[in-house]
């Protein structure tokens, strides 16, 4: 029963790296759309929201080649990993 939690883990791991991306698109959003609204002089969050949202939907068209093929290779790696778990060596 020890290769659950590693297999957990090393999902887990994947796909927290796999969202870095999003969220330092939505953190550039976010930064961005204070500077805009500082300089113009917009204190509506609504503004924030839809840079924000941009910008990660921005990341999402450029990077969804690669996080779908990244999906698929964490989910054959890990459904031939749980074969192996809880079998006595």
């Amino acid at each position: 029963m020890s290769e659950l939690p590693l297999v957990v883990q090393h999902g887990l791991g994947r796909a927290l790296v796999l969202g870095l991306p999003l969220l330092g698109a939505g953190l550039a959003g976010s930064v961005l759309a204070g500077w805009l609204g500082a300089r113009v002089g917009l204190g509506d969050p609504v503004a924030g929201a839809v840079v924000r949202g941009l910008a990660v939907l921005g990341v999402l068209v450029l990077m969804s080649e690669m996080l779908g093929m990244q999906a698929l290779e964490l989910a054959s790696e890990t459904w031939s990993q749980l074969a192996v778990v809880g079998r006595e060596p």
